[in-house]
C-alpha cells in the first residue's frame, strides 16, 4: 500500500477521534481450541479448552461504530485422550499466542443500556510457548514442539467475528462475547520426511469483561 494511503487513512482516523469517547477494560473467559485444514478431517482430535483473557481499548468513533484493539493470552492447540486400564492416558498439543485482534465493533441499539453488539476484525498473533505432552499409566513426558512436528511459525493471523452485549453501569461497562477466531496462516513447517500439510488455528471463546 502507498505512504500517501496510510497517511490518509491516519488522518481519518484522527479526525473521528477528536471528540471520540474512549474506555479500557480488561476481559477473561474460556477458550476451545483446535487445528483445521479444509481438506482433511481430524479423526478422535479433542478441543484444548483453557482461560483465555486480556485487555482492550474501546475507542467511538461515530454513531454505532468503534474500533476495538485488544491484547490477549490465548492458550491453542488440541489433545486425545483415552481410558487406558482404569487411568486417563492423553497426548496433548500446547501452543500458547500472545494475539492482538483489531475489531470494527458495531451496536445495534445504542439508546439502550444494554446494547446488543457485532464485531468483525483481524487477529496477529505471535507464539509466546509450544510444547508436546503425553501421560500414560501415570508416567508424564514432555518435548519441545519441534522435536514432534518441526519449526513451529512465531506469526500466526487470522480473522475474528462474534456478537456480545454491553451493560451500562454508571461508569462502568459490563461486556459479554462470544467469538469464532480462524487462522489463515500455516502453525509450523514439518521435519523433512514428513507430509508438508497446511494445519491452521481456530477457536471459540466465551468471554466477559468490563471497561472504565
Amino acid at each position: 500500500m502507498k505512504k500517501s494511503t496510510w497517511l490518509i487513512m491516519v488522518l481519518v482516523l484522527l479526525l473521528f477521534c477528536g471528540g471520540a469517547r474512549a474506555g479500557i477494560g480488561v476481559k477473561a473467559g474460556i477458550c476451545a481450541s483446535n487445528w483445521y485444514n479444509d481438506a482433511i478431517a481430524l479423526s478422535g482430535v479433542q478441543d484444548r479448552v483453557s482461560v483465555c483473557g486480556g485487555i482492550y481499548y474501546n475507542l467511538s468513533l461515530a454513531g454505532m461504530i468503534s474500533l476495538q484493539p485488544e491484547l490477549l493470552v490465548v492458550p491453542k492447540g488440541w489433545k486425545i485422550e483415552a481410558d487406558v486400564l482404569g487411568q486417563t492416558a492423553g497426548y496433548y498439543v500446547n501452543t500458547d499466542y500472545l494475539e492482538i485482534p483489531v475489531l470494527v465493533k458495531v451496536s445495534l441499539l445504542n439508546t439502550l443500556a444494554a446494547k446488543p453488539v457485532i464485531f468483525v476484525g483481524p487477529y496477529f498473533a505471535y507464539n509466546i510457548a509450544a510444547k508436546v505432552k503425553g501421560r500414560l499409566l501415570g508416567q508424564a513426558a514432555t518435548v519441545d514442539f519441534e522435536q514432534a512436528y518441526g519449526e513451529i511459525n512465531k506469526n500466526d493471523t487470522g480473522m475474528v467475528v462474534g456478537l456480545g452485549l454491553d451493560l451500562s453501569a454508571g461508569v462502568t461497562t459490563v461486556t459479554l462475547d462470544a467469538r469464532v477466531m480462524v487462522g489463515l496462516s500455516k502453525i509450523y513447517e514439518p521435519k523433512p520426511g514428513t507430509a508438508d500439510v497446511k494445519m491452521m488455528n481456530k477457536s471459540v471463546a466465551v468471554l466477559a469483561g468490563f471497561a472504565f
